[in-house]
Formats: C-alpha cells, sequence, structure tokens
C-alpha cells in the first residue's frame, strides 16, 4: 500500500469512528452498525475528551445502542476518562434499569471502580435512590463473591 492510500484509509478510518461516537451519542442503531461494518474500525476508539461510544451511550441514555456495542468483540466495558465515570456508573446515575442489567452481564464488568469522587455505580445508584438499581449491584457484589 502506498502513502496515499495509507492516508486515504486512516482519513476514512477516522471519519468512521466520528460516525460511530455520533451515533452513540445521538441513539442512531443503524449508523452504528454501518460504522462498525467497516473495516479498521476500533469500537475503544475516543473522542476529545477520552470518551468511548459505550460512554457516550451511557451517558445519554442510549440503552439500545449500550446493548449493541456490548456485543461487539474486544469492548471494553470498564472504559472510562481518566478517574471518570465507566458506563455502568452513568447508567446507575441516570436509574437506566435495562441498560444496568446488560452492563451486569458482562463478564468482565468491574462493580468495584470508583471515579474522581471515590463514588462507585452503586453509590450513584443510593444517591439518586434507584432502589431497583440498587438491588441488582447489591445482588450482583453479592454473587460476586
Amino acid at each position: 500500500m502506498n502513502t496515499a492510500e495509507s492516508q486515504e484509509q486512516h482519513n476514512n478510518t477516522s471519519e468512521a469512528v466520528t460516525m460511530m461516537l455520533h451515533a452513540a451519542k445521538y441513539g442512531k442503531l443503524t449508523l452504528l452498525l454501518e460504522q462498525l461494518n467497516k473495516s479498521g474500525i476500533d469500537v475503544n476508539s475516543r473522542d476529545e475528551y477520552e470518551d468511548t461510544a459505550l460512554i457516550i451511550a451511557a451517558r445519554n441514555g442510549r440503552t439500545g445502542i449500550v446493548e449493541v456495542l456490548l456485543q461487539v468483540p474486544g469492548i471494553e466495558a470498564n472504559a472510562r476518562r481518566p478517574l471518570g465515570k465507566t458506563a455502568l456508573m452513568h447508567a446507575a446515575k441516570n436509574g437506566k434499569t435495562k441498560m444496568v442489567k446488560d452492563l451486569l452481564n458482562d463478564p468482565g464488568i468491574d462493580l468495584d471502580a470508583i471515579d474522581k469522587n471515590g463514588k462507585s455505580a452503586l453509590a450513584y445508584a443510593e444517591e439518586e435512590s434507584h432502589s431497583e438499581i440498587v438491588q441488582m449491584i447489591q445482588d450482583a457484589l453479592s454473587s460476586k463473591c
């Protein structure tokens, strides 16, 4: 591959990442799937704020997008900005019961992760009085032991 072809592929990949992140933010499932099917795209790519598509979708309450992203091989379910919130923390804070359930089903989910404020997903759910989510996380923590 020559330099021009390499640069064109990089630009196409970069555009696909931008479109994937946009789709995650605005809940555009068809667009997300189109981008994920492009060669060379990294589902864990980050935007200028160090957010991944999974974090963006969780923060914006896009349950269907989170569900799809969790099925992509290699997805980093515990990704976050340095010392920031994980997708699980966003979902717990925002009261997204289905999203929390989907995230808890990920075998690698880190229930003990804390953010720069020292809060875990459980702490956010408790703070916001999302009792069903509190119970789900407590059950997950108990079954982990």
